[in-house]
């Protein structure tokens, strides 16, 4: 809790300076105890939930704001704990409850951006104003300095749902940055690449996730569709075929490598994928189409 803290340590200096204030002692003494009571509640408050009890901490939560009214950290603490236990009305209440105290609470402002895109993504149709506040919110979080690796992928999503891939790459690019192995970064800074038609960039960024994530067969797939996109079908077919040597099972992988392989020309190697399909998947009639393209060939 910022604020208690460092109040107690400014209640500190000015009790030691107290000939320079017209505050009466007994007033500074009361000002003193109400600060220190509220720091006790916020780290009980702190302990009942990671014990469980969940009721317990809301309420030494509260206590602690009636104690300290003005410190916005208890109010973000609490914002914190509401949304961890997924209850999306009452973690803004208690957001807007923090901005309303410290209108540049860092916290707050994470907490209600991850709570408003959070509701936003549960929903088929999100009304636009949910994902505004989510992307004004965890702007107003984001920090170069100490970039939080959860606020800027969400804020990256949002940017690329929102075709504004500019921003998405602005923002991905910065967590890069710090976290050059964080691959669900990279593959959201390939789709915003992809968004806006730079098909070698994403592959180049598809690339890395692979090189990080190696055995994440959606990756490869996502990379030669990229290379393919780029003019770079055979590059294309190597990914195709590394994913389908390291996952034999993987249909999805054989019947991209069956589909490129007839865009190639190579109908003799796009039939013997095409087998692969149908002897993975007998019951579906991806196997049997592509075969019947590669036989027709």
């Amino acid at each position: 809790m910022r604020l208690p803290i460092s109040a107690l340590l400014v209640v500190g200096v000015l009790t030691t300076a107290s000939t320079a204030h017209a505050q009466p002692a007994a007033s500074q003494n009361s000002s003193f105890e109400n600060r220190a009571a509220a720091y006790h509640a916020f780290i009980l408050g702190r302990s009942l939930e990671g014990g469980g009890d969940i009721d317990g901490a809301v309420a030494a939560y509260e206590q602690a704001a009636a104690l300290d009214p003005t410190a916005s950290g208890v109010w973000s603490e609490l914002a914190a704990l509401y949304a961890r236990q997924n209850q999306a009305d009452e973690a803004i209440r208690a957001g807007d409850a923090a901005l309303e105290r410290d209108p540049d609470d860092s916290d707050a402002h994470r907490i209600l951006g991850l709570v408003y895109a959070a509701r936003a993504g549960s929903r088929d149709a999100p009304p636009p104003e949910d994902v505004d506040r989510a992307v004004t919110h965890l702007e107003r979080a984001r920090n170069p300095q100490a970039p939080d690796a959860g606020l800027y992928i969400t804020l990256g999503r949002l940017y690329v749902s929102t075709r504004q891939p500019e921003k998405a790459i602005e923002v991905l690019s910065e967590i890069l940055e710090v976290e050059p192995q964080f691959t669900d970064a990279l593959v959201m800074l390939a789709r915003a690449y992809e968004s806006r038609g730079g098909w070698a960039e994403a592959a180049a960024a598809y690339e890395r996730a692979v090189l990080y994530s190696p055995r994440r067969a959606r990756y490869r797939r996502q990379l030669a569709n990229a290379l393919v996109n780029a003019g770079q079908p055979e590059r294309a077919r190597a990914a195709l075929q590394e994913l389908v040597q390291m996952r034999p099972q993987d249909a999805g992988g054989w019947y991209a490598l069956a589909d490129l392989e007839l865009d190639l020309d190579d109908y003799d190697a796009a039939e013997a994928a095409a087998r692969e399909v149908l002897d993975l998947e007998p019951d579906h009639l991806r196997g049997a189409y592509v075969l019947s393209r590669a036989l027709g060939g």
